[in-house]
């Protein structure tokens, strides 16, 4: 299957993540936080990273991203 002219790409839709998508996005930054920092980050830099990604500040940096 051709993803830019196929099935596949039909099924994705690109738009702006509102308030209600914060928790998925929350999740998938997190998941990605811990799968690609392998050994570069410490745990307590790790930590302060996730911290951070379940914080009401990070909601507020997402809101004013473009």
């Amino acid at each position: 299957m051709n993803p830019v002219c196929g099935t596949a790409w039909t099924a994705v839709a690109m738009r702006r993540i509102g308030l209600d998508d914060h928790a998925q996005v929350r999740h998938v930054h997190a998941r990605a936080i811990r799968a690609l920092s392998g050994d570069a980050l410490s745990e307590a830099e790790l930590a302060a990273c996730l911290d951070f990604a379940g914080s009401p500040a990070y909601s507020d940096h997402l809101l004013a991203e473009e």
